[in-house]
């Protein structure tokens, strides 16, 4: 039940006149002529085409001003009564059309006024109930966006943490890296220099095996040089012993003739001097 209600009895209004249809009402005033009508302080513009006549005046202008008693359209030169005169007030540029009616037309005001009224009471109802409506949205918006934000900001808390923990994961896995390459470098670095010791060692026994075999061959080629010079100075020896013997018998063969000689002369000389 609607707590707004109006003060007085809902009434429904008919017009005694045919209703001016919606299409002649909304043209424009370029296409279809009009004519302005005054009823005490208020005032209409009523379209009304040469053709038409003094009826179809009468009609619209008890549907404008909602009037249902007779009543009087009044010029500047008086009483409009046929549709000459109608369409002689539609020619006169400017001029302004009146009513003139009776005590009836305020009952049909006073009904207009209470039309007028519950088209604004339901107007009102209608605009509420409007109003309720979008609060009723907007407040399951406002529900759905707090519901939306705590979701997200749940989603938000969970990421956080997450990232939060595959953070802290990560440092401990770089720390545990970082241990474990520095056990694995000092292990490449004991590794290497035994690897390196080794080398060495080895380099040095292949050294001494080198300077070994050189030293054993140079005492080699050290001992056949003192054997061939031994055996050359032999030879020598042998050669001069030799020569030594050949020379005194050389000798003794110069001394056996140089002795032979002398005697021979000897005797040559005795001879001559025999």
């Amino acid at each position: 039940q609607d707590p707004i209600r109006p003060p007085w009895p809902k009434r429904v209004f008919r017009a005694p006149f045919p209703p001016v249809p919606a299409v002649s009402m909304a043209m424009d005033g370029a296409s279809v002529p009009s004519v302005q009508v005054r009823l005490c302080s208020s005032a209409a513009k009523v379209p009304l085409s040469p053709e038409e006549g003094i009826g179809a005046l009468k009609s619209r202008v008890a549907g404008a001003f909602g009037l249902t008693a007779p009543f009087d359209i009044l010029g500047p030169e008086g009483r409009l009564t046929t549709d000459e005169d109608a369409a002689q007030a539609l020619k006169g540029e400017g001029s302004e059309l009146s009513i003139s009616t009776g005590e009836d037309a305020l009952l049909d005001l006073e009904r207009a006024r209470e039309e007028s009224g519950v088209l604004r009471w339901a107007l009102l109802r209608q605009i509420l109930a409007d109003m309720r409506t979008r609060m009723a949205e907007m407040s399951s918006n406002i529900s759905e966006g707090k519901h939306k934000a705590a979701v997200l900001e749940q989603q938000l808390v969970r990421e956080r943490s997450s990232r939060e923990a595959i953070q802290t994961a990560l440092r401990n896995e770089l720390v545990a890296s970082k241990e474990e390459l520095a056990v694995e470098i000092h292990k490449v670095r004991q590794e290497s220099k035994r690897n390196l010791d080794e080398a060495i060692s080895g380099l040095q026994q292949q050294v001494q095996i080198l300077a070994k075999e050189h030293s054993d061959a140079l005492d080699s080629k050290e001992a056949a040089l003192k054997e061939a010079l031994q055996t050359e100075s032999a030879g020598r020896l042998r050669e001069a012993d030799e020569n030594l013997r050949r020379f005194q018998e050389l000798r003794e063969t110069v001394g056996q003739e140089s002795t032979a000689r002398a005697q021979a002369v000897e005797k040559a000389l005795a001879a001559v001097h025999a």
